[in-house]
């Protein structure tokens, strides 16, 4: 643990979050006394890491001594401190929570109103919709998760009124809650959203209607399939054949000449997948003359034709080289 521990101040990050991970995997009770030490420590980095392997260790009863961490000068022991709260507190810890909001530091806040979700009820959900306006989006975003944690489907029209942020991120968080709850009568409001300016909300949206969409919808899908982003057509392909049956292959065959590899992998994929014997002599035509001439289609095909004729499927014994 000695090599471990003076990497936590190491002076690159990655190293120093890396440490922290391993410190806290590898200790056990018979650390303690050194976990002690660590907690008073004067490098910040240390003192985190101790108060998240002080929690790690602790049942409820502990939560006094990582209480007077919240005060802690360094805001990264802060946060330390609120999650070790949030793997060990109990609702009536709430209050103590409550007071973290006050924090100057914006992802000490954003922290403590995520653990408020986490340590909430139903019950508590009035204290979370109060700060869902918040002139900051680290803190909207923060609200809308925690919010989620708390809500039922009563909920969806405040979450919907989310979908208005100005900020990417809180929209997309505000997104993915309204997905969890919706049902299938919720699909319509869905569709209205596929046309957010942002690739990642749209790409959260395509995923909904493969999760409460059936083959009645497969025309937004193969609207979607077309969107300006990648990521989303990628996902666009795999909710496609969610929905789709053997007769809308033909669509997929079409996302073979995407401009982007990544999708057209993920549609080689389906292909080698779902495709049968006239789908590969299809494509093989289609390669031969070059109406699709990217590699993957090539893959696809060497994948297909070992599906249907290779000597293993149709029980022959193959000759070595030798033979011939």
């Amino acid at each position: 643990l000695t090599i471990i521990i003076n990497l936590l101040n190491d002076h690159d990050r990655t190293v120093r979050e890396t440490a922290a991970m391993i410190f806290i995997k590898l200790v056990a009770q018979e650390n303690l006394p050194l976990i002690k030490e660590m907690l008073k420590n004067k490098h910040r980095n240390l003192r985190a890491t101790a108060v998240m392997a002080f929690g790690k260790l602790s049942t409820h009863d502990n939560l006094l001594t990582i209480k007077k961490f919240l005060d802690d000068r360094a805001k990264d022991v802060r946060i330390a401190a609120i999650k070790v709260f949030e793997n060990l507190g109990r609702h009536s810890d709430l209050p103590t929570i409550i007071e973290m909001f006050g924090d100057i530091r914006i992802d000490v806040k954003a922290a403590a109103i995520t653990t408020f979700g986490k340590l909430g009820t139903h019950g508590d959900i009035d204290t979370i919709k109060k700060i869902l306006k918040h002139n900051v989006w680290e803190i909207r975003k923060a609200a809308v998760s925690a919010f989620m944690e708390l809500a039922t489907r009563e909920d969806l029209e405040t979450i919907k009124e989310m979908f208005e942020d100005t900020d990417w991120d809180t929209r997309r968080a505000a997104v993915g809650g309204f997905v969890k709850l919706a049902t299938r009568e919720d699909l319509e409001t869905i569709k209205e959203m596929l046309k957010d300016r942002d690739w990642d909300v749209r790409k959260t949206l395509v995923t909904a209607f493969g999760k409460l969409g059936n083959h009645s919808d497969i025309s937004i899908i193969k609207e979607m399939l077309k969107d300006s982003d990648s990521g989303v057509r990628e996902t666009a392909v795999i909710t496609f054949k969610k929905l789709s049956t053997h007769e809308d292959l033909s669509t997929i065959k079409e996302m073979l000449k995407d401009s982007d590899s990544e999708v057209r992998l993920a549609a080689a994929t389906l292909l080698e997948k779902f495709g049968n014997e006239k789908d590969l002599h299809e494509l093989t035509t289609k390669y031969a003359n070059g109406e699709i001439a990217y590699e993957e289609c090539l893959k696809c095909i060497i994948a297909m034709d070992e599906k249907f004729y290779s000597s293993i499927k149709n029980g022959l014994q193959m000759k070595d080289d030798d033979d011939f």
